[in-house]
């Protein structure tokens, strides 16, 4: 897509930030830099089929004839996960069943999202959509400018790869279910330590699968996705007996 710097300056805001623009039903986002790194990512997503539902990046972005960003699907009725306490289990449910295909084709084109996290998640009434894919990397890459990194106690961090994806969803996953911001509660000085994810949850219906899902991320195994936890996170009543008992535990941490 090509505008010009007057027409970019006339468009309308995506809330308040600058870098986001809205052109009909796209949505436009324009970089301060845009490295070599970024570019041959970006570069490849072009190659590839459209994740359905996604913010994967449509378009290159001209600015005056200079390559300034991307292009992307405007989803203009979504909220991001954190804000989605009004939507019912059901719809909740699909959207993050929608966003874990999402990723998972994703990873099938070699590629991990890194930058997991709820406001990167939306829902609205018809899906869920991963958006902001600019820390995208290769899978045999093993760094990221990512959002937070995953630990357990301090023994061992963890590198980029799906495992580290779908570990950080299901924190986003159960975010959205239980209506509590867990990656706020333990995430500290950009690390996300899971060991204490295991005595948050103890106790709660879930808690031998998340048990299951740290061990997992320490063999470096598949872990748990949320198909293995739908048992227990679409039975609305077992869902609020378990988030009576984490909002109980929410008040001893604050």
């Amino acid at each position: 897509m090509n505008i010009t710097n007057e027409e970019w300056n006339n468009l309308e805001r995506f809330h308040r930030f600058d870098k986001l623009k809205v052109k009909e039903n796209f949505l436009l986002k324009r970089y301060r830099v845009l490295c070599d790194d970024e570019k041959i990512i970006l570069d490849y997503l072009f190659e590839k089929p459209h994740i359905n539902n996604s913010g994967q990046p449509i378009d290159k972005l001209f600015v005056d004839g200079v390559i300034s960003g991307v292009v992307m699907y405007y989803f203009d009725k979504s909220v991001s996960f954190r804000d989605a306490y009004s939507f019912p289990l059901d719809l909740k449910i699909r959207a993050c069943f929608d966003i874990d295909n999402q990723l998972k084709t994703l990873h099938k084109y070699g590629v991990c999202f890194n930058d997991v996290h709820i406001d990167n998640f939306l829902i609205d009434e018809e899906s869920g959509h991963l958006v902001d894919f600019e820390s995208a990397t290769f899978l045999d890459e093993d760094f990221s400018l990512v959002r937070y990194y995953l630990r357990y106690d301090e023994e061992k961090d963890f590198d980029v790869s799906k495992n580290g994806d779908n570990y950080k969803a299901l924190i986003s996953y159960f975010s959205l279910i239980y209506g509590i911001d867990i990656e706020e509660l333990f995430e500290k000085d950009g690390i996300l330590s899971i060991s204490l994810l295991d005595n948050f949850f103890k106790d709660t219906s879930i808690s031998n699968m998340v048990s299951v899902a740290n061990k997992n991320m320490l063999l470096d195994c598949p872990i748990p996705n949320v198909s293995d936890f739908l048992p227990y996170i679409s039975d609305e009543e077992r869902v609020n007996y378990d988030i009576n008992i984490l909002k109980d535990k929410v008040k001893t941490l604050r």
